[in-house]
């Protein structure tokens, strides 16, 4: 879906902007996945995992239920959204969620 729906110029950008963040720590592992298991309501989640050896593995979870029909910057600010909350879970950043969300 993420393929089919952004333009290829919009998703280099994105993809610069996640792999800026994400490519500096060799402990950090970020996957992005589309999926039809989230509710309605929701656009996408972001999951963090906390491995034994000190890796972290992300999950950002892209709605397929209801993103096809969103346009193409309607899901680059979703992946960005998920982005942050990923982010924010890598470097433990405390910043109040409810927050995050008002600037959504």
């Amino acid at each position: 879906m993420v393929e089919a729906s952004i333009g290829s110029g919009v998703k280099n950008e994105i993809s610069k902007l996640i792999d800026s963040i994400f490519r500096k720590s060799p402990t950090v592992h970020l996957y992005l996945v589309d999926v039809t298991t989230l509710a309605n309501i929701r656009d996408g989640e972001t999951g963090l995992i906390k491995l034994p050896n000190e890796n972290i593995l992300l999950e950002m979870k892209l709605n397929q239920n209801i993103l096809p029909n969103a346009s193409k910057e309607y899901i680059a600010a979703t992946i960005l959204h998920e982005a942050i909350h990923a982010y924010m879970g890598a470097t433990n950043e405390t910043l109040n969620i409810l927050r995050v969300h008002q600037l959504a």
